[in-house]
């Protein structure tokens, strides 16, 4: 999923075209596939919730280039629990078949421990951070009666987050707006 990356007075331009390209994609995959699914009478709709951790690709951080600072350390002291809850849409295609297409909400919490070092002096601080997403993951697989075995893809775009670290002078957060995972599942329908 994403990690944060941080830039000092740094600008990160993306690119909206793709992102409009891809709901509009979306969203036309889905209207021919509910309309399909739906004539066939083998769809449902579902609500999904839960929880899930995050971990960061790095635990520590250290900045040496801020200004007012001789260099900043930043270590990830907890990733708490996140949550997430959504909708999804079953469609099963014969008998073997199945396309689900879901939208998340999530949001997750992380908690560091900063180390300022100053004319000699050194600081600790707890900060924490806040991350909010929408997560769209869509899933193709097989679904031999009662199994169910899928793979798919998980956009996610970043809608925003709550970020005690931003009080620190000429650190910026820079996300990506948008970014994707894989996904693999096995059920048992019972």
């Amino acid at each position: 999923m994403i990690s944060p990356s941080y830039c000092f007075f740094g600008i990160d331009f993306e690119c909206k075209f793709k992102m409009r390209i891809m709901k509009n994609l979306f969203i036309s995959l889905l209207l021919i596939l509910f309309m399909y699914s739906f004539s066939l009478g083998q769809s449902h709709w579902g609500i999904k919730g839960g929880l899930f951790s995050q971990s960061l690709a790095e635990d520590e951080f250290l900045f040496e280039l801020v200004p007012n600072f001789d260099r900043i350390k930043l270590d990830l002291d907890e990733a708490e629990y996140g949550f997430q809850l959504g909708l999804l849409y079953h469609f099963q295609l014969g008998n073997t078949f199945f396309f689900q297409p879901e939208i998340l909400f999530n949001s997750s919490n992380f908690e560091y421990n900063l180390e300022s070092f100053q004319n000699g002096n050194v600081d600790d601080l707890i900060l924490n951070e806040t991350y909010r997403f929408i997560d769209f993951p869509l899933q193709i697989g097989l679904s031999p009666h009662p199994f169910q075995f899928g793979v798919g893809v998980v956009p996610q775009i970043f809608i925003d987050s709550d970020s005690e670290l931003s009080q620190i002078n000429g650190i910026q957060q820079s996300f990506n707006d948008a970014t994707y995972a894989w996904t693999a599942s096995a059920g048992l329908d019972i």
